[in-house]
Parts: C-alpha cells; structure tokens; sequence
C-alpha cells in the first residue's frame, strides 16, 4: 500500500511538474510567444538552456508511469473494476512514454513527435472515468472526470482547425488549453484516490 500511496502522490505531481516545468524554462527563451508557440520548443535550440524544459519533461514523464502503478493498484484495492485500472495504466503509462521521448529527443529532432505512442494521453479522462466508476465515495471525481471528458470533446474542433480559429497564431494557447482537462484530472484522481485510501486505513498500517 504505501508503494500505491507514492504512485498516486506522483499522480497528483503530473501537472504540477508539467506547467512549472514551463514557467520555469520560460525566461529562458528571448522573445518566446506563449499564444502561438507549443511547449515543447521551450526546450529546442532556441532556448538558451533548453535542459530546464527537457530535464522537467523526463520528470513528468516518470511522475506519469509511477502515477500509472499507483492509480491502477488504488483502483482495484477499492473495488473498481480490474480491465478499467488496466486501461487506465496504459493510458498513463502512454502519457508518460511520449513525456519521456519529448525530453529525450528535443525539437528540432524529428523523433521529437511520438505518434502514436503518445495516444493514451487523449484518453485519460475517460479512462479514469472507467477505472474509478464502481468505487463507493468517488461521485465528486466522476462528476469532474465528466466535465474533462466535455471539456475536450469541446476543445477539439479548435484543436482540428474546424472551427476557423489560426491555430498559427493561436496554437501554444489551444494546447495549453486542452491539456488542463487531460492532465488536471490525473492530479484529482491521486488526490481522490488517497483520500478512499485513508479513510479504510487511516493510520498507513498495510504494506
């Protein structure tokens, strides 16, 4: 169990390590443009220490996949279903090797884009949807799990180009964006999870 403990407290480090990552390689980048430009070239060639941003995204990276033990193992110690906890492992596990791969082949590096490695990361909301559904005191977490999910089906034709918007101009912002419903709920899952975890053993006593 506290293995399970620290792989959720990596959960909840998922989007904490993923934008502070970015605050903190911001300054670093003359005259970067948050609004048009994506993340990942706050660690390319034309930051003046692009380590900070890549450093941070192999962090987020390993945060993900121990998230992924934590969150599966919580899941099925508490009664949900065990294909569900699996799924959600997978799409953790996803996030976490295209993470992993940003920061280890920085841009311009073509091997940059994890394809469809990198899937998962688009399925977490109704993943952890799944996983969390059949545990008792999780209606909270459902109901945000919900909002994500609305809240990326929403974003998508923007992230498309359907909408008429210049994702150009406008495409560092359109990612940052919708990663707030894909990882934010990582985070809340960790923290909702921990909480079942000690009202059944409050004083840590399980192995």
């Amino acid at each position: 169990m506290r293995l399970t403990r620290l792989g959720l407290t990596a959960a909840v480090a998922v989007p904490i390590l993923y934008y502070a990552t970015q605050l903190a390689a911001l300054p670093f980048y003359p005259g970067y443009d948050p609004l048009r430009q994506a993340a990942s070239e706050l660690g390319s060639d034309g930051s003046l220490y692009p380590g900070l941003f890549n450093g941070g995204a192999i962090l987020t990276g390993l945060a993900s996949l121990a998230a992924a033990c934590g969150i599966a193992s919580a899941c099925i110690a508490l009664g949900g279903w065990r294909w569900a906890a699996w799924l959600a492992a997978a799409a953790l596990l996803s996030c976490g090797l295209a993470s992993l791969n940003a920061g280890w082949f920085p841009l311009p590096d073509p091997r940059h884009n994890p394809g469809w490695l990198g899937l998962g990361t688009f399925l977490l909301p109704p993943v952890l949807l799944l996983a969390v559904w059949r545990i008792p005191g999780t209606r909270r977490l459902r109901f945000a799990l919900a909002a994500a999910i609305l809240a990326v089906a929403t974003l998508a034709p923007f992230m498309a180009g359907w909408a008429g918007v210049d994702r150009a101009a406008y495409g560092g912002l359109l990612q940052r964006l919708l990663t707030l419903p894909l990882f934010l709920p990582v985070a809340a899952a960790g923290l909702a999870l921990q909480a079942r975890l000690r009202q059944l053993d409050p004083h840590g006593t399980s192995p």
